[in-house]
């Protein structure tokens, strides 16, 4: 079992996983936000199990969601491969050699890299001043923009070069300022020494 000091090194390095498939032995990163983003777009295609599937065979179940075999495809090359063109390049090779157990290590591991309340519930971070406004824009697009401003990256390090671990952790820690309708609380001297 890790150590707290061992999990904030491996994130914070963005140290990679290895993963065997077909006796090839390939090195995950942790997953960026635009991972994120297109593992829940695959997401959305799978069908399911519904109630209309029981009563049926095994056979006629499994030949009717054979689609929801080649969106976990998809998932497992958007969890190994950051780049596009790398997933393309790979998928015959992913296709022919992913097995049960890889696919269970590639599921464990985008499961683990996505526990981002294990962090925050590890350290303190400064409060934020809260927004009287009502509507509060938490679209990708938002949080992307955000992610740029803040930390002066580029839209292409926040979607595809930084682990979306890293990115939540870093606006955690970004200084705040008052307005001029929050005061600051009153300390005595005492308080003090």
């Amino acid at each position: 079992m890790e150590t707290l000091e061992q999990q904030v090194a491996k994130e914070i390095n963005e140290k990679d996983t290895v993963i065997h498939i077909g006796g090839e032995e390939l090195k995950v990163k942790p997953l960026t936000l635009g991972q994120i983003i297109d593992i829940s777009a695959e997401i959305a295609e799978l069908k399911g199990i519904s109630e209309e599937d029981q009563g049926k065979d095994v056979l006629t179940v499994m030949l009717d969601h054979l689609d929801d075999l080649e969106v976990q495809l998809n998932i497992a090359l958007i969890v190994l491969y950051r780049n596009e063109e790398d997933r393309i390049e790979n998928k015959k090779f992913i296709r022919n050699n992913l097995d049960e157990k890889a696919m269970t290590e590639l599921q464990e591991l985008y499961v683990e890299r996505l526990n981002s309340p294990f962090f925050f519930d590890q350290y303190n971070f400064p409060s934020r001043f809260e927004s009287d406004e009502e509507d509060k824009n938490d679209s990708p697009w938002a949080i992307i923009f955000g992610a740029m401003k803040g930390l002066g990256l580029s839209y292409h390090e926040v979607l595809h070069e930084i682990s979306w671990l890293n990115i939540q952790m870093l606006l955690k820690c970004q200084p705040s300022y008052s307005t001029d309708k929050d005061k600051p609380k009153q300390v005595h001297a005492s308080q003090i020494f």
